[in-house]
């Protein structure tokens, strides 16, 4: 299995050059595969070096190299049947190619995720920074303590609708289980924000 790092990459581009340098100079895929190839090997560098400062802008990085990686598959694949010489080497930089995309995949899939959660983060150590004091009823201030990104989002939606159930809520946060609901729920509960009614099947939360 190709070990896909910066060297491998490196060794790729120059051989594709190669390859396509053997297509006459006024063959339109030569120039637009050198171009491609090299967008693709700049992207490459950034992706396999790790740095910390380029962690936020990892899935635009990998968005742009899958999409060249994708341009040199159409490329190679169209100068494999057009150009009249010896295809196996097409066929092989085809193969490559196919499988920097599968590799940039699952890169781009896993940057997205990493994202998602830095931004969940950051919006729970705001949300901790400003923490609401709420009136009750009767118009005494009660000190609430720290909530978390998800409490202060329960209590946004449930501001706007008398009564909630967590079926309801889940349908709102689909990414969070009911058992973590009820779990923030009875802390809210516990903590005077809310008050729960009913029971059972038939239990419902409101803002105190």
């Amino acid at each position: 299995m190709r070990i896909m790092n910066a060297d491998f990459f490196v060794r790729l581009i120059v051989a594709t050059h190669k390859v396509v340098n053997i297509l006459p100079r006024e063959d339109p895929v030569r120039a637009q595969v050198q171009d491609s190839s090299n967008k693709l090997l700049v992207s490459l560098i950034l992706l396999v070096q790790e740095n910390p400062a380029m962690s936020g802008q990892r899935p635009t990085v990998t968005a742009r190299a899958i999409r060249e990686t994708g341009k040199l598959v159409a490329y190679l694949n169209y100068a494999k049947r057009t150009a009249e010489i010896n295809p196996e080497n097409f066929i092989m930089l085809e193969r490559e190619y196919n499988r920097v995309g599968e590799f940039l995949r699952k890169i781009h899939e896993k940057s997205i995720v990493v994202n998602q959660e830095r931004v969940v983060l950051k919006q729970e150590i705001s949300t901790r920074q400003t923490v609401p004091v709420i009136k009750s009823k009767e118009n005494t201030s009660v000190s609430k303590g720290k909530l978390s990104f998800r409490q202060s989002r329960i209590l946004e939606l449930m501001r706007n609708k008398p009564k909630v159930q967590v079926w309801e809520l889940q349908k709102v946060l689909p990414e969070v289980t009911k058992r973590t609901l009820r779990r923030d729920l009875d802390d809210l509960l516990q903590r005077s924000f809310i008050i729960r009614q009913g029971e059972w099947n038939e239990v419902f939360y409101q803002i105190r």
